[in-house]
């Protein structure tokens, strides 16, 4: 019973630290320690400026991390939910509860939400992150909830060996599955740190 015990701390610690240290997957390693499991697909040029709205990470689960598994959190271990234009805007994006979890975003709108829902929606995106190489890595680890940040980049489709894929969004009008935006970023300066 305390071999048990001792063996599930020990998978609990190191889950903790595969969530909240590890370092992000970045694109420059993964092509070159990884080409045979994911081929990354350019799209077409994307940036912006945006306010992180949510910050959720997805590490490589512990079976993942061993053996090397064809699992796409080892390409995108972070989704920024993202919001643009009036969703950048404090007085406006904190009526708004945004939630994020399994890859989804969700918001619920308060009473004092002066923004319809579709306008939330065509201004704010769950968005799966990945990075160019270690430095973005790093900066995209370092982002906070509410910084105000600009990203330049390309949206990316990613391919699996084994036939599976993630498509990113190309629209800002639609909602649901597939409207995740995937992006390879090249770029990141941090405009204004969380308030």
């Amino acid at each position: 019973m305390r071999l048990m015990v001792l063996a599930m701390i020990c998978i609990g610690i190191w889950q903790s630290w595969l969530m909240w240290f590890a370092p992000l997957p970045n694109a420059q390693d993964i092509q070159q320690q990884s080409a045979q499991d994911f081929r990354i697909e350019t799209v077409e040029p994307y940036a912006g400026e945006f306010r992180v709205l949510g910050v959720q990470r997805y590490p490589v689960g512990m079976l993942g991390a061993l053996f090397k598994t064809q699992d796409f959190n080892r390409v995108s271990g972070l989704d920024l939910a993202l919001g643009w234009e009036q969703m950048s805007k404090p007085e406006i994006y904190r009526t708004v509860d945004i939630r994020q979890s399994n890859r989804w975003y969700r918001f619920q709108v308060g009473a004092d939400t002066p923004l319809r829902v579709d306008e939330i929606s065509q201004q704010s995106a769950n968005t799966h992150m990945v990075a160019a190489n270690p430095m973005i890595a790093r900066q995209l680890q370092q982002l906070e909830l509410h910084d105000l940040v600009l990203l330049k980049g390309q949206l990316v489709n990613i391919y699996a060996q084994d036939g599976r894929y993630m498509k990113t969004s190309l629209s800002r009008q639609d909602t649901g599955v597939g409207a995740c935006e995937i992006f390879l970023v090249q770029e990141l300066s941090v405009k204004a740190h969380a308030d």
